[in-house]
Order: C-alpha cells, then sequence, then structure tokens
C-alpha cells in the first residue's frame, strides 16, 4: 500500500530536510496546523517508512575528527 502524500505532508517533510531539530509546535506553526493533526501526520509518515529517521550532520573537521587514511 501506497502512502497518499497531500501538501501539507509534502511541507512537513521539505521542514525536517531543512532542520530536523524543529520542534513539533514550530514545524506546527509552520505548516498552519495546531500540534495534534502535526503530530499525528509525523507519526503516519513514519509508521509508513517515509520518514525513516531524523539525524543531525555533523562537520567531522569541526570537532577534530580525521578519517583514516588507508597507507600503502
Amino acid at each position: 500500500m501506497t502512502l497518499s502524500l497531500d501538501k501539507v505532508d509534502r511541507q512537513l517533510l521539505d521542514w525536517l530536510q531543512r532542520d530536523a531539530s524543529l520542534s513539533l509546535a514550530d514545524l506546527a506553526e509552520r505548516v498552519n496546523l495546531t500540534t495534534t493533526p502535526c503530530w499525528k501526520r509525523l507519526k503516519r509518515l513514519e509508521e509508513s517508512g517515509i520518514l525513516q529517521k531524523r539525524v543531525a550532520l555533523l562537520d567531522p573537521e569541526a570537532w577534530g575528527w580525521r578519517s583514516p587514511r588507508l597507507c600503502r
């Protein structure tokens, strides 16, 4: 079964792609919903597998991590 996405679902996903740290209240405000319907939409997107994870992208050099290098 494929989940049908409406305009609000797409807006939620767009905002989360930009900043996954947004609070539920901030997300709801940005898509003109109250928190409960916003939370229900997010839950539906998670349960369908469309929204898999909310992650933070780190800059390895900013915190001193250096990737291992292969040497010959």
